[in-house]
């Protein structure tokens, strides 16, 4: 097709925030399927007032494009907040009065899919939420 002169092809299959929210078919914020990258976060510190502070800062998100979004149902309404340049700590979530405890594991959506794959050294793929595989991941950045 002479028309097409780009395919991202990657960006698609794995799905990241900022695709997801062109995705839906209905108009609304949900996607029509569960995206094969998420990454798991876990609280800890907080809550304090309506926030939270997980560990999954600018050193393991990639900035540009959407927010990481939330998928447990519970916790669904949060907003992530990028918070200061100090990104071993991480940033905090802010929402609604049902805030996860220290300790909860989110699963989230990145940002930015192609960046943040970069940043690790491994994909862990599961199958009924059992690591049943690690892949490699050439070229990649500095995250474990």
């Amino acid at each position: 097709m002479p028309e097409l002169t780009e395919i991202q092809a990657g960006s698609y299959v794995l799905m990241d925030s900022e695709y997801l929210a062109i995705e839906s078919t209905d108009g609304s914020d949900a996607p029509d399927y569960h995206p094969a990258l998420t990454m798991l976060t876990t609280v800890v510190s907080g809550p304090y007032g309506r926030q939270v502070t997980v560990d999954a800062g600018l050193k393991a998100l990639y900035r540009d494009g959407g927010r990481p979004r939330v998928l447990n149902p519970e916790y669904a309404k949060l907003q992530y907040d990028w918070f200061g340049m100090n990104t071993e700590s991480s940033p905090p979530w802010t929402g609604p009065a049902l805030l996860p405890e220290l300790g909860s594991v989110l699963e989230l959506v990145v940002s930015h899919c192609d960046p943040t794959v970069n940043l690790f050294d491994g994909y862990y793929i599961t199958r009924a939420g059992k690591v049943a595989d690690v892949w490699p991941i050439d070229l990649r950045g500095r995250c474990q």
